[in-house]
Formats: structure tokens, C-alpha cells, sequence
């Protein structure tokens, strides 16, 4: 189970009334799974490195420790402040997760109503002075509690988290528990556990505050060192100079790395062999360096080494980091010399490369020039081509509009003026009905021709586009899907032509006659045919009782023709109530003639 997983059935199994174990009790596995309730001092606090989601205590009862842990937006306060503070916590013992084989069951915490804190901890700037550890052995100080250590603040690394007091001629390294840090030359009391690195007594978990009356560093003179002198003994042995571990010192190096970012501040420096680290994040920004260049660090040196473990003999060296005070305290003293030709003939050889290259860059140029004007030229014959055709048929729909379109609208008129004269049941007045539906659906046949002339969807590029231009006139709320899968390459301008008009019929009978909401027009090249779909959702129709010419209904008839005239096949599924649904074939060999 994941910690989460945890601490959701810690939170349902909690109840108001839960027995009180103790530590023992607790690691026997006969509380698996129960509420549980245990009284304890909260030996340590701290968030998870592996998971900042939560925050684990070390509870201690009886001299027993028990590890529990809670979501850290639970806590109102930070975990270190609870540190020395006698608790009643309530929770569920589970077995830790699968992947940790050798843990301890741990006291799962489901929010903080569940952990009172009973006696408030001590002020943890009341305890007892590192100083008074000076004797006590690594295995001693884990029993002893927070001490505390007051001086001047000589230097900050590690991304804030570690400090450097000198206080009372003695170096205190404090790695901070809170995620801020104080300056440099502040005067602090820092509050931790004791650790050693066998050289120097240490406080880890800290916190720290400003104090006044702190005693101020009592700084030896700069020492000018090197790099190799800070990795070697007086006799030229390997060793590492402890001695200088907080000392201040003035180093020349080279540049061997970059910071990583511009904000961490951090780079290696060194002769390859003794290389040291330079941490400015804490002292301002950094001049600009290359690798190569020969830098001058006036700052604190600081000895990396880890605190005393059972497992360990002695404590790991891992090297030194020079820390300087302040963003003037790292100087270029000489760049990087940049590299030059190591003979005239290596110069000779890369100018005549250059020139050779030029040359062909020439021809490579020349050949692209003609293609692209090859292709710029036919590109505005094109373009000359469909504004001609557009301007004829332009001229072609005024004459029309302006002749058949005027004479058809004065027909009707006298057709309907001739109509009211007539009885409405006499067999002349069904003939002139029929009469002037002929001459309407002739009309709208002549409108939707001359609305194809004055259009030029026929011209896009893509027949997704040219489907959806010549439909947008007629959707009024309709939603329209097209996925016209053909090149427009692929069908000449008649074909197209023929397409857009057919599915515009197709299209306007189902919004006109079947109430259709949703249209779906699709388009693919099959086989060497050009399959053409149009679905709808309208009402349907029976489609042995359509009515034909003698009605005066052209449009599935006009469709018929235009398919005959592409060599083409037109089938069309409709029934009442379930939408209705045509299939065009046309073939399209490849080699198909375009415009």
C-alpha cells in the first residue's frame, strides 16, 4: 500500500474511544489495522526528502521510538517547532510499504486533530551550549537533545541550507531545517541536534534565529593557497588540509565547469587533479566566466564532510568548497586563450574549402533560382487562368439574371394573376398550379446556377473548403461534418463542379424537406472510383413515392443527370423517420484530366 492508501483507512478506522499501547505493544503487529491511541515525546520532525508530501516524528515512550507520519498541509506549524513537546497521538500501526523490507511499522496520523500536543516543547534557544559536548562520544550525542551554538554567520552554501558560526574560536557548521537561511556576517543562536564529524561538533535539523549578543568571528589573516595546496600535505602527500576548514583564504584557479543555471551559482575550479568547488549562490551574482578562464576567489574554505555514522569508521572527506562573501569577491584575472591555426597550410587548406564551397553554393543557388521562377511563372498562369474564368462566368450570370431569370419571374407572375381568376377545383387551375410549380423549381434551379457561376469554391485548394463555402449559405443552425479525404489535384473543375452542386441538392432537399439538423458529407477515391457520401438525420422518405417532373420536382432527376453525364452511379437509403442517406460513384482513373 502507498502512503496515501495509509492514511485513507487510518482515516476510517479512527473512533472516539481507542486503547493506549506503548511502543512494545505497538511493534507486535497485534494493533495492525486498529485505532490506537500513545502518549510520547516527539524526539525528531522532519519532512520526508523522498516525498515532501509528508512529515515523518520520531515518538518516544518508555525510552522506545515509534515512526509516524501525517500529510504535511495537516500540520499548522513546521515539524521542527514540535521537537522536545510531549504528545497524544491517535492513529492506525500499519506495515510499511513492500519496497522498504527492513522498516519499522509505522503510526499512521490522519490529520492533526488526531495529534494534541499535550505539554508544549521547550524553547529550543533555552538549551544547553554545544560546548559542553566537547567529550562525549558519536553514539552519546544522538541521546543528548537540541543544543545550541550563538556567533557570526562567516558563510551560507548548499542552496541556503547549511551555515557556518565562528563562535568562541570554534566552527560550528548548522545544516537549517527551515527553508530560509541568515546572511552572511549576521549574529545568530542556532538550535539542532549534536553531531560530529570527529573534527568539529555539528548541529543538524536547526533553526536559528537573530541574537544580538552573539560574539562576533574572530577571523585569522587570508591564507593565499592552491588548489593542490589544499589537497596535500606539508611533504606533498594526498591528504586534505582540515586545518583550513573555515579559515579565510584567497585562491587561483582555472575554470573548469560552468554554473549550471543562472541562479545556483555553483562551479568547479581547479588543475584537473585537486579541484574545488565555488558556492556563490548566497553572495550575488557572478561575473561572466568561460571555461578556461583564470579566476582569483577571496572567501571562506569549507571542508565537506559528513557527520559520524554506526556503519561508518571514520566520517567521508568529500572535498572542499570555497565560499567567497560577497559577488566582488571573485575576479577573472586572465581569459581563456582562444584557439589559432597551427600553420599557414592548415589556413591555406580551410580558405580554399571555403572558396570550393562558395562555388558550388553558386550553382546549388542558380539551379534553385530557375526552378522557383519555373514554378512562380506557371503558378501566375495560373492565377491568370482562374480570374478569366471567374470574369466570364461574372458576365455570363448578369446575362442570364438579367434575360431567362426576368422572363421566368414575369411567366409566374402571369401564372398567378390567371390562377385567381379561375375556380380553385377547375382543371385549368390544377394545370396552371402545376404550371407555376415547374417555373419555381426552374427558378430556384436558375438561382442555384447562377449562384455556382458567381462562386468560386470551385478554385479552392482543398474540397474540404470548397464543400463547406458553397454550403455555408444554406445552414441556419445546422451542423455540418465534412471529411473529404481527395486531393483537389485528383478531379478536374467539371467533376468538381458537378460535386459541389450535387451534394448543395442533396443538402438543401434534407434541410428544405427533412428537417435535418446534422448533415455528414465525405469524399474518397476507391479503386479507381470517386465515392461521394451524404447523410442526414431528417425525417426520410418513402422512396417509391417521390415526386417526380410531372410534379414539378427537379432536383433528384437533375442529380440522376449530372451522375449520367460523369459515367456515374447514384443510389439513395431513405425510409420514414430514419434520415436518409446517397451514394455517388464516378470514376476517377489517375490520370484524370485536370480543368
Amino acid at each position: 500500500m502507498t502512503l496515501s492508501i495509509l492514511f485513507l483507512a487510518a482515516s476510517a478506522a479512527i473512533s472516539l474511544s481507542c486503547p493506549s499501547v506503548t511502543p512494545s505493544e505497538f511493534q507486535s503487529g497485534a494493533f495492525d489495522g486498529k485505532s490506537i491511541q500513545m502518549e510520547a515525546t516527539v524526539i525528531e520532525g522532519f519532512v520526508d526528502e523522498l516525498d515532501p508530501r509528508y512529515v515523518f516524528f520520531v515518538l518516544r515512550n518508555s525510552g522506545e521510538d515509534v515512526y509516524a507520519f501525517i500529510f504535511r498541509n495537516s500540520l499548522a506549524q513546521p515539524p521542527e517547532t514540535l521537537v522536545g513537546a510531549e504528545v497524544l497521538v491517535k492513529g492506525t500501526p500499519h506495515r510499511p510499504n513492500p519496497s522498504h523490507l527492513y522498516a519499522q511499522r509505522l503510526f499512521t496520523i490522519p490529520n492533526s486533530k488526531s495529534l494534541v500536543v499535550t505539554r508544549p516543547a521547550p524553547d529550543p534557544f533555552a538549551a544547553p551550549d554545544i560546548s559542553t559536548a566537547e567529550k562525549c562520544l558519536p553514539a552519546e550525542l544522538h541521546d543528548i537533545g537540541r543544543m545550541t551554538a550563538k556567533g557570526e554567520v562567516i558563510a551560507v552554501w548548499n542552496s541556503g541550507k547549511s551555515v557556518l558560526i565562528a563562535a568562541r574560536h570554534r566552527r560550528v557548521r548548522a545544516d537549517l531545517a527551515a527553508e530560509t537561511s541568515p546572511a552572511v556576517g549576521e549574529r545568530i543562536v542556532a538550535s539542532g541536534h549534536p553531531e560530529t564529524d570527529l573534527r568539529n561538533l555539528n548541529l543538524s535539523r536547526a533553526v536559528w534565529k537573530k541574537c544580538e549578543s552573539a560574539p562576533a568571528a574572530d577571523l585569522p589573516p587570508t591564507e593565499c593557497v592552491t588548489t593542490s595546496q589544499m589537497h596535500t600535505d606539508d611533504v606533498g602527500n594526498r591528504a586534505f588540509r582540515f586545518d583550513l576548514h573555515g579559515r579565510p583564504v584567497k585562491v587561483t584557479a582555472r575554470v573548469r565547469s560552468l554554473p549550471s543555471d543562472s541562479t545556483s551559482g555553483t562551479f568547479i575550479c581547479g588543475d584537473g587533479v585537486c579541484d574545488i568547488s565555488v558556492d556563490a549562490s548566497a553572495s550575488g551574482t557572478l561575473p561572466d566566466l568561460e571555461i578556461g578562464d583564470t579566476v582569483e576567489i577571496d572567501g571562506i574554505a569549507i571542508c565537506e564532510c559528513s557527520n559520524c555514522r554506526p556503519s561508518e569508521v571514520f566520517p567521508q572527506i568529500r572535498g572542499f568548497t570555497v565560499v567567497p562573501r560577497s559577488a566582488d569577491c571573485v575576479r577573472v584575472t586572465a581569459r581563456a586563450a582562444r584557439p589559432f591555426p597551427k600553420s599557414a597550410w592548415y589556413i591555406l587548406g580551410s580558405m580554399l574549402s571555403i572558396l570550393a564551397g562558395v562555388v558550388l553554393w553558386n550553382r546549388s543557388l542558380k539551379r534553385l533560382a530557375t526552378k522557383r521562377g519555373n514554378a512562380l511563372a506557371e503558378e501566375r498562369i495560373a492565377r491568370a487562368e482562374a480570374d478569366l474564368r471567374t470574369v466570364e462566368r461574372a458576365r455570363i450570370s448578369t446575362e442570364l439574371h438579367d434575360t431567362i431569370a426576368q422572363n421566368l419571374t414575369g411567366a409566374a407572375l402571369e401564372i398567378d394573376t390567371a390562377m385567381r381568376t379561375q375556380p380553385a377545383d377547375s382543371a385549368l387551375s390544377e394545370h396552371l398550379g402545376r404550371a407555376a410549380s415547374t417555373i419555381a423549381s426552374c427558378r430556384n434551379e436558375l438561382r442555384n446556377c447562377l449562384w455556382d457561376l458567381r462562386n468560386d469554391a470551385v478554385e479552392e485548394k482543398d474540397m474540404d473548403a470548397a464543400v463547406r463555402r458553397t454550403l455555408l449559405p444554406h445552414l441556419k443552425g445546422v451542423t455540418l461534418h465534412v471529411r473529404f479525404n481527395v486531393a483537389r489535384d485528383r478531379i478536374s473543375d467539371n467533376t468538381a463542379h458537378a460535386i459541389l452542386q450535387i451534394v448543395r441538392e442533396l443538402s438543401v432537399n434534407a434541410i428544405r424537406h427533412g428537417s435535418a439538423d446534422t448533415i455528414h458529407v465525405a469524399g474518397v477515391i476507391d479503386n479507381g472510383e470517386l465515392l461521394v457520401s451524404v447523410r442526414d438525420n431528417g425525417k426520410g422518405f418513402d422512396t417509391g413515392k417521390v415526386p417526380g417532373v410531372e410534379e414539378g420536382h427537379f432536383g433528384l432527376d437533375g442529380i440522376r443527370g449530372r451522375v449520367d453525364r460523369l459515367s456515374g452511379t447514384f443510389e439513395i437509403e431513405s425510409a420514414p423517420g430514419r434520415g436518409t442517406h446517397a451514394t455517388i460513384r464516378i470514376p476517377a482513373p489517375p490520370d484524370e484530366e485536370r480543368k
